[in-house]
């Protein structure tokens, strides 16, 4: 085997086979080069798997196009993007039904924590909408607030209609007693019989999230490796 430079990236690497490169990337940066083209940055493919999926192509393309002024990447056109989404095995298509934990807690004016304790439980499902993102879907929702209408106390009741609950159930929901916000809730970790005045300051000093930790508290069981209790 010998050893040669890449001219791209400066690279040592090792070979059997005479080439000039060290893998296909180095090529087809240089090679775009020659023909005037600009390579793909890879922050842009990271951001393109982000995004897709979540925009009509038309708005994902200006929105792609603000980023990259921003971050100092190559301006893409929309077919030059529509593309590079297929070569990623992305879809150019919308979903207009999706929504992130963060949209859904904006929507119905809830700490984004108690949407994911939901999705925890295992009673509001999250799909995959993408290779990297995943969604709730306003019908997945609708069914999760036929069943579980108890848990949706204080939540925006406009918030409920725009997501298409009916209305004898958000009349229902608008009947339910306010959640009870009261102290924090001191809690004990089990393996070490630590007590914490509430649960964000164990999450705090535990490096662990406070969803995991009410979790645990809610369903006596371990979560991540560690069991939490109610402090007396």
């Amino acid at each position: 085997m010998k050893t040669s430079t890449c001219p791209n990236c400066d690279r040592q690497f090792t070979y059997t086979r005479p080439r000039k490169f060290c893998n296909r990337r180095c090529a087809a940066t240089v090679s775009a080069q020659v023909r005037g083209m600009v390579a793909w940055e890879a922050d842009a493919d990271f951001y393109l798997e982000k995004v897709a999926g979540t925009l009509p192509l038309s708005d994902l393309v200006k929105r792609f196009n603000n980023t990259a002024k921003r971050k100092g990447w190559a301006q893409r056109s929309e077919t030059a993007i529509k593309v590079r989404l297929k070569r990623l095995g992305l879809s150019c298509k919308a979903s207009f039904d999706n929504f992130s934990t963060i949209e859904l807690a904006r929507t119905l004016n809830i700490k984004r924590d108690r949407a994911e304790l939901w999705i925890e439980k295992g009673l509001l499902p999250y799909r995959k909408v993408t290779r990297n993102v995943g969604a709730i879907r306003a019908a997945d929702f609708r069914a999760f607030a036929e069943q579980h209408w108890q848990k949706l106390a204080e939540v925006d009741l406009e918030g409920l209609a725009w997501l298409g609950v009916k209305p004898e159930l958000i009349e229902a929901i608008a009947a339910l007693p306010p959640c009870k916000h009261g102290k924090p809730m001191p809690v004990r970790r089990t393996d070490t019989g630590e007590v914490f005045h509430s649960i964000k300051e164990a999450s705090r000093k535990c490096y662990v999230d406070r969803t995991g930790i009410r979790l645990s508290v809610e369903e006596n069981r371990p979560v991540s490796g560690i069991k939490w209790e109610v402090a007396a």
